[in-house]
Parts: C-alpha cells; structure tokens; sequence
C-alpha cells in the first residue's frame, strides 16, 4: 500500500470511528443489506452476481441529514464506509436518501502463491429510496458507486445495487 493510501485510509477509519458517536441521536437504526455487485476498470468488467451482503448502523442527523457507518461484503472485497446523506421526504412512508462517503477496501488475495491482499482508499456516491411501514421498520432499494485508488490513471470501482431493512431504535 502506498503512502498516499495509508494516510487517507487512516483518516477514513478516524472518520469511522467518529461518526459511532453520531449513532446516539433520537432516531438510531440498524440495518442489514444484500444485493448485486459487478467491479469494473480500464483492464476488465466484471459481471453482475448475487454476491454482496453487509451491516449498517446510523442515526439521522437534523431533519434532512442522516450519517451512518456501514460495512459490505462482496467476497473478493470487503469495505467499511463513513456516510452522510441528504434526506428528502417523497410522502408521509417514502424517503429519498443521496449522499457518499469514504472509507477504505481491502481486496483479498486472487494470487494464492504470492497472498498479496492489499487495502485501499475508497470512495462512495449512493442513491437510495426508503419505504418506512411503521416507526421503526423501514425498507430501502439503492445504488451505489465505489471507487477505489488504482495503479493506473483512471482509478477501479464497483457498481453496487443494494436492498435491505432499517430497524430503528
């Protein structure tokens, strides 16, 4: 890992550990996701697979702005991120959410003679849509685009396509 990446990395994980804090506001959730996953970059596109499963805990911020800390696994990757999101009221039960954040991905050794894993910086935009059915159950279909610092110029990501639940506390 080069230096560049270990600083931001570090920084991200502070970020992480920072917005727990945030999780003890009025509207505390946790959650769990599965969803579809296809990586992509100048050398290759991978197909879309029913492979990515993951965790979230979070707490809305004000009215219109929600932080969450989530963590996804996709089996060649893992990645654990730092959110904020802006929130936006489509009805009485639906919620628009848009927002990103950073965090880092650890990719695991594809090389079983060398065992080079390695972790990175990563990114995230995401765009989500949230049917509540009731105070504390709500359920959510999004989108997210991850992105991750590479060896070359233009930089690797995932497209990630996510279903889950928030149970709030």
């Amino acid at each position: 890992m080069n230096k560049t990446s270990a600083i931001l990395s570090v920084a991200a994980l502070t970020l992480l550990s920072s917005t727990a804090a945030l999780a003890m506001g009025t509207n505390t959730y946790v959650g769990a996701q599965l969803g579809l996953t296809g990586q992509a970059g100048d050398n290759f596109n991978g197909e879309n697979n029913f492979n990515l499963y993951g965790a979230m805990v979070g707490t809305t911020i004000r009215d219109n702005f929600s932080a969450d800390l989530n963590f996804v696994n996709q089996g060649e990757y893992f990645h654990g991120m730092a959110d904020v999101y802006f929130n936006h009221a489509l009805s009485s039960n639906v919620t628009s959410r848009i927002g990103g954040g950073i965090g880092a991905i650890y990719f695991k050794s594809q090389d079983l003679a060398n065992q080079d894993s390695e972790t990175k910086f990563a990114y995230q935009g995401a765009v989500e849509l949230e049917y509540s059915v009731n105070d504390t159950l709500g359920f959510f279909s999004g989108y997210h685009y991850v992105s991750y610092s590479s060896d070359n110029d233009n930089g690797d990501y995932a497209n990630e396509y996510l279903f889950g639940m928030h149970y709030y506390l």
